[in-house]
Order: structure tokens, then C-alpha cells, then sequence
């Protein structure tokens, strides 16, 4: 691991530098305040020995005896003595001076004495750059009769200030040296917590929870430790919690008998169990595309359509021999498709004896239907009017047996996957004016009137004619037979490249829980009502097989007493599932 740089540690250090420096320059400055006060008070004591030893002769101006007592007294000091006369003559001067520091000390001399001139018992004593300055005036009874003045020579400032800068600089050293060597060892330290964080972390990302940091000292990286130790632990804890459901998640979803495939929004499989791979009998189907391994189009379909509309679809499909109930969920978070395949060969098996014997057995009750019912009309027209009602009962449940096998025949074949519809351009609004005029008779004995309501410019669709009057005349005829005095409307509209058909009546409505039902074969809501109009509970069953074969959708909104309506929704431009299919090659790409 790196070493910490060392400019973070220098913004923990720098104070110390800053501190370190503070107390050098306070202690050359009260060092040099202290040198000051002692030169001060040797420079007085210095004019006070000055000033006994001359004054006398100052008084009796002996003048000559001043100069040679100063002179053999002092000839070896460094002070620089001037003694003036009261009439302020120079009585005495040092002459070791140079000219240039002499003129600048007399200058200095006649400032002074201009302040001593009106004051009595004038002391003045200066410390300058320089030098350090003592004068007085001496006096006998209030009369001058001199001055003394006095001047000792001291360091140069270049020197005091070279002495602080030497004594700065080593500040500055000791100070770095101190910085650097406490910046190592807190870096080191640092670097070795920091490496033992880094080690545990990397064992934490490995799966390793089981890893602790062990530091010594009782530090801010100490609690740090505890912290992540803490959090390790909680992490392990909570891995464990979670490997746990995901194992008993896999085991519920290999348990599955059904087949499961989850699909991502790329159509790629994300998840699938064992029941899945056998139906396909492939292993590791994830990774791939559904189409790779189910080549059909009603999936396609099926998915597309739950991604559209998000919420719950199902379909019937084949894969090999066997037939499948497939469900698709969406889960909107990931955008992806949970698919659930039922297996339901031996219940489809079943349904197609039951649709097979029930074809064979209308085709072969057509015919003697059709000879009772010409044998009744003959007898009609023969027998007493005392037995013409039993002939009207007979004839009536013959005509009504002759509907179911017909409707029977229908449902047979639109459900044949080799029945083929003759698409052709169809005019909506004519074929419906036309199939009105059907139930002129019906609607006028239940006293309903039948309300054409259409948009303008419907489009021509594309269709098959016969089979969308099969369609118009079975919703047509289940509002009939639904309705007592009240009124039917048909309405067209134009829907997104769709045009809907609804028929809507004022009858007595269809319960809710019905609603799923409704177009099932057979399945009828009140059968009273069914007998009593004859009804063969399969019309519905064939106008959903219609749509669907258009790839339409219907739907049902109903209340009870108020009516129902059916509504229609056919694609103007027909296409095949094989055909979709064929136009998106994507999805077995």
C-alpha cells in the first residue's frame, strides 16, 4: 500500500511550525528589550561616575582638568563622552568617531539640549539603532553650569536582525525535522490501519464476512474498526438471510411442475427451472433468446401484448407434441415477462374428442333432422287441426335442434386451424344496413328500434365478409332476445388503425361474476330465458372465435337493468399470426 502524502499531515503540522517560530521570535524579543534595559542602566551608572568625578571642576570651570581626568579614566572605554559648558561649548569629545556617526551624535546633541535649556535637573537617556544615549545637565543652586553627555556604541541592527534570522532559520529546520519526523511515524501508523482496512475490505468483497480489524491503540481508528467489524458482521448476517431465501427459492422454483421462463425487455431468458428444460429439453437456457428454443408466433404475441398493456394474458400454445396453458405476468420495476407454462395435452386431447364426436355427431344429425323437419311441413298441411299442435312442438324443437347443429358445425369449423377466411374489402356500414333488415319482424314484435349510429369516412377493412355477418347477426340477435321495448344502437368508429363495432341494448344486462364466461360454448346466464327464446348458448362462443381469427379483440361492459354492450375491435389491415411472425423475424433472431 502507498504511503499517505505527506501535505496532509503538514495541515496538522503547520501550527506547529507557526508555534515553534511564535516562540523564538518572543524570546529574541524579550532577550533584546532585556539587553536594552541593562545598556540603559550601565550607560547611567557610567554618566553618574562621569558626572561625580567632573563636577567640581565643571563648577570651577577647570576646564583642563575635566579633559585629563576623562581621558586617563576612560581612555579604554567604548562610551563616547562630550562635556559642554553652560554657555554650551565643547569642553571634552571623544575623537575616536567617524565624521559621519560625530555629525550625526552632535545633531541629536542640539535637539537635546534645546528641551534641557528651561528644565531643571534635565535626565534623558534613548536607545537607538545604534547607539544608547544617556545626557543631564549638571547644576549647582538651579544654575547650569554644563552638560554631560554620553553615548555607548551597540550591535549594528544588521546583526541583531542576522542573529534573529539565524535563530529563525533554525527554528525553521528543528521545526521540519520535528514535522517530518512526527509526519513518518503519524503516516506509518496511518498507512498501517489504512492497509489493514484495505486487506478486510478486499476479504469482504471476496464473500469473506468472517474477517475482523485488530488495531492496538484506542484511536479515532479504533472506533473506526469496531464500526466496520460491526458492519461485517451485519453484512455476514444478512448474506446468510439472503442465501438462505435464494436457496429455498430455487427450491420452490424447481419444484415448479409447470414451467417457468422470465424474460428481459431484450427477449433475453434471465431465469428458467427444471420443468422448462424439460419441455424444451434443453439445459442452460439462460443467456439466450426465447426464440431460439420456442418458435411461435402466439408467444410473440402473448408477450408483446402484456408488455403493451401491462397487466395479465394467457394463451394456448404448442411446443412438440404437447399443449400448454402459457400465463405472462409483467413485472413493471424490471421490465420483464414471467411465463408459466400449464401442461394441458390431456385436457386438450380430451376437448378435441369432445369436439371431434360433437362434429361427427352433427354432421350426422343434419340430415335426419332435415327429413323429420320436411316430413313435419307435409303432415302440417295434411293432418286435423286437433294434432297440429303436437306437430308445432315437434317442429319447433326440430328447427331449434337444427340451430345447435348448425351453430355446432360453425364452432367446428372456425376452430379447425386449416379453415381458411376469404378476406376480401369490406363496407362495415353497408353489410350492417343490410343485416338489419333481417330482424325487421323480431324487432317490431318487441316493439325495439334498431339505432344506426356511425362515424364519418369508416375505413374499408379488410376481412371476411361472411364471417362478419355470422358475427353482426349473432350480436344483433342476442340483443333481441335480451330486450323488451327499448331500443338497440350500432355504432362504428375508427380506433388507430382499427375500426370498433359496438352493439349496444337496453335489456336486462348480464351479471359481473358472468362476465368471464360469457363466451364459453353452452354457457348460458339464465337458461329459463334460453329455452323459452331459443337460444343454443353457443353464438357468442362462435362470435369470439370470429374476432379472433381477425386477430380482433371483445370485450363486454354490462349492468343489470340497464343493458349491456359488446364492442368489437377489428384491425382495418388483416394479418396472420404466421404473417406478424414473418414481419418480425427478430424474435427468433
Amino acid at each position: 500500500m502507498k504511503k499517505l502524502p505527506f501535505k496532509y499531515f503538514f495541515r496538522f503540522f503547520l501550527p506547529i511550525i507557526i508555534v515553534v517560530l511564535g516562540i523564538i521570535i518572543y524570546i529574541h524579543t524579550q532577550k533584546q528589550e532585556n539587553n536594552s534595559n541593562l545598556i540603559i542602566e550601565s550607560l547611567k551608572e557610567h554618566g553618574n561616575l562621569v558626572e561625580n568625578l567632573i563636577e567640581k571642576y565643571l563648577i570651577n570651570k577647570n576646564y583642563k582638568a575635566i579633559d585629563s581626568i576623562i581621558k586617563t579614566t576612560f581612555s579604554n572605554s567604548n562610551s563616547f563622552i562630550i562635556v559642554l559648558s553652560d554657555s554650551e561649548r565643547v569642553i571634552y569629545s571623544t575623537d575616536d568617531l567617524e565624521k559621519k556617526e560625530l555629525f550625526r551624535l552632535k545633531e541629536k546633541l542640539k535637539q537635546i539640549i534645546k528641551f534641557a535649556r528651561n528644565v531643571e535637573n534635565f535626565e534623558f537617556n534613548e536607545m537607538q539603532d545604534v547607539n544608547s544615549i544617556y545626557f543631564k545637565s549638571i547644576q549647582e543652586n538651579k544654575q547650569k553650569k554644563g552638560y554631560l553627555f554620553i553615548t555607548k556604541i551597540n550591535r549594528s541592527y544588521s546583526e541583531i536582525n542576522n542573529q534573529l534570522i539565524n535563530n529563525i532559520l533554525v527554528g525553521i529546520i528543528a521545526s521540519l525535522i520535528l514535522a517530518f519526523f512526527l509526519a513518518f511515524l503519524f503516516s506509518a501508523r496511518v498507512s498501517r490501519s489504512l492497509k489493514k482496512f484495505v486487506e478486510a475490505s478486499q476479504s469482504v468483497s471476496a464473500g469473506n464476512f468472517n474477517v475482523q480489524v485488530e488495531l492496538p491503540s484506542r484511536d479515532d481508528f479504533y472506533f473506526l474498526a469496531a464500526n466496520f467489524n460491526e458492519m461485517s458482521e451485519k453484512l455476514k448476517r444478512l448474506f446468510d438471510f439472503l442465501s438462505k431465501q435464494k436457496e429455498e427459492l430455487n427450491s420452490v422454483i424447481s419444484s415448479i411442475q409447470e414451467g417457468l421462463l422470465v424474460i428481459d425487455k431484450n427477449d433475453i431468458i434471465v431465469l428458467s427451472n427444471y420443468s422448462m428444460n424439460r419441455i424444451l429439453e434443453k439445459e442452460n437456457l439462460e443467456g439466450n433468446k426465447y426464440g431460439d428454443f420456442i418458435k411461435n408466433s402466439r408467444l410473440w404475441q402473448l408477450i408483446n401484448k402484456t408488455r403493451d398493456k401491462k397487466k395479465s394474458n394467457r394463451c394456448e400454445l404448442q411446443i412438440g407434441q404437447d399443449f400448454y396453458l402459457c400465463t405472462a405476468d409483467l413485472m413493471e420495476s424490471k421490465e420483464e415477462v414471467i411465463l408459466i407454462f400449464f401442461n394441458i395435452t390431456e385436457a386438450k386431447k380430451l376437448e378435441i374428442v369432445k369436439k371431434d364426436f360433437i362434429t361427427n355427431v352433427s354432421h350426422e344429425l343434419r340430415t335426419p333432422l332435415t327429413s323429420i323437419k320436411g316430413f313435419i311441413e307435409t303432415l302440417m298441411d295434411e293432418i286435423d287441426d286437433d294434432y297440429k299442435q303436437y306437430l308445432n312442438i315437434i317442429n319447433n324443437n326440430t328447427r331449434r335442434l337444427i340451430l345447435i347443429v348448425e351453430d355446432l358445425l360453425t364452432l367446428s369449423e372456425l376452430e379447425n386451424k386449416d379453415t381458411q377466411l376469404i378476406i376480401t374489402e369490406v363496407n362495415l356500414p353497408e353489410l350492417i344496413k343490410s343485416i338489419s333488415v333481417i330482424f325487421e319482424q323480431k324487432l317490431k314484435e318487441k316493439q325495439i328500434i334498431l339505432v344506426h349510429n356511425f362515424e364519418d369516412d369508416i375505413p374499408l377493412v379488410q376481412a371476411d365478409a361472411f364471417r362478419l355477418e355470422q358475427l353482426m347477426i349473432n350480436l344483433i340477435d342476442n340483443a333481441i332476445k335480451y330486450s323488451q321495448n327499448g331500443k338497440i344502437e350500432v355504432r362504428l368508429s375508427k380506433d388507430s388503425g382499427n375500426v370498433l363495432i359496438e352493439v349496444k341494448d337496453t335489456g336486462v344486462g348480464i351479471p359481473k361474476e358472468h362476465h368471464s364466461r360469457i363466451f364459453e360454448r353452452f354457457y348460458t346466464v339464465d337458461r329459463s330465458h334460453s329455452r323459452k327464446t331459443g337460444g343454443t348458448g353457443l353464438g357468442l362462443s362462435i362470435v369470439k372465435h370470429i374476432v379472433q381469427a381477425h386477430n380482433g379483440e371483445i370485450s363486454i361492459e354490462s349492468e343489470i337493468g340497464k343493458g349491456t354492450s359488446f364492442i368489437v375491435k377489428i384491425p382495418e389491415i388483416h394479418s396472420s399470426a404466421e404473417e406478424e411472425a414473418e414481419n418480425n423475424p427478430q424474435i427468433f433472431n
